[in-house]
């Protein structure tokens, strides 16, 4: 049982910090983008 829960616990920190992962570089896209346009 509780080998199963700390499965399901990694599941989710690696779910998180893969979302996490993409919103942080959808975020850099979107500034180089702006920069690539003001200029």
């Amino acid at each position: 049982m509780n080998n199963s829960k700390m499965d399901k616990s990694k599941d989710l920190k690696t779910k998180l910090t893969r979302t996490v992962i993409l919103v942080t570089i959808c975020i850099l896209i979107s500034k180089i983008t702006g920069l690539i346009r003001e200029q």
